[in-house]
């Protein structure tokens, strides 16, 4: 299966192939990371690309359920892995949900997922997935910048003074 984009559905054994991001993997449980794209309806960029929402599922899974069938030498990380049908219907973090032409996501600063992705895992699977990075980086420090606290202007005197000592002398 070469298509990224898409699951195939095996009839004769009932299962599921699709490409995932590998996380971690026990001798028991695989760890599971699944980039979902959701197009926003009717919105487009001026740029021509789709806009779309972005959400990372994480999915644990039994080893014994599953079967590893390849690694994709050109997105670092993911697997093609053979589900049980059920086990795919039993969780809806599997499902497959990419967008393969230009698009774009948006992204609020308010959103929950930002905070996964001081997660290099999570990175890995975004970038795996053709997401622009630089945007999420972009955001990420915006966040980062408003969280830190502001100096209250008590705090904005003192450091002043520090700063502009009229009569001290140099160190």
């Amino acid at each position: 299966m070469d298509d990224f984009y898409k699951k195939i559905y095996n009839p004769e054994d009932k299962s599921v192939e699709a490409w995932y991001y590998v996380k971690n993997d026990t001798s028991t449980q695989i760890t599971l990371l699944n980039v979902q794209e959701k197009e926003s309806p009717g919105k487009v960029w001026a740029s021509g690309a789709l806009d779309y929402y972005l959400r990372v599922k994480e999915v644990k899974l039994p080893k014994s359920q599953i079967k590893v069938l390849s690694h994709d030498e050109t997105r670092n990380g993911y697997y093609l892995i053979r589900i049980p049908y059920w086990l795919f219907k039993k969780n809806e973090g599997l499902e497959i949900i990419r967008i393969p032409v230009h698009k774009k996501f948006t992204i609020k600063p308010d959103d929950s997922m930002i905070d996964s992705f001081v997660d290099k895992h999570y990175s890995m699977a975004l970038k795996g997935a053709g997401t622009n990075m630089e945007h999420i980086e972009i955001v990420y420090n915006n966040l980062i910048k408003s969280r830190t606290p502001k100096p209250t202007p008590s705090e904005l005197v003192k450091m002043s003074q520090e700063i502009f000592k009229p009569y001290g002398r140099p160190k």
